[in-house]
């Protein structure tokens, strides 16, 4: 079977991202993986909203089931640039 450590869930915290995450959270579950749900914002000054918002935002993304490990990154700058090299840095699988 393939091995799956690490999933990468990206989210703009639209409806379909939602359906996105509970989908993540079955892999996460089915390969006993870490889940880490990021989200990338525009740079400061031109967002609307701070990191602070966009922190307290994704980190109450959380399962109901406590024994999937899930950690949470807030990453700035565009957006596929970004994801792919966190991506990279943490050894994602998926």
């Amino acid at each position: 079977m393939l091995s799956i450590r690490k999933i990468l869930l990206a989210t703009d915290f639209s409806p379909a991202c939602t359906q996105a995450y509970f989908h993540a959270l079955k892999l996460a579950r089915l390969h006993a993986a870490e889940l880490i749900v990021a989200h990338v914002m525009h740079p400061v000054g031109e967002s609307t909203h701070g990191p602070d918002y966009w922190r307290a935002m994704i980190e109450q993304i959380r399962p109901v089931d406590g024994s999937i490990a899930v950690g949470h990154a807030l990453l700035e700058g565009e957006p596929a640039r970004e994801l792919v090299a966190f991506a990279r840095a943490n050894d994602t699988d998926l």
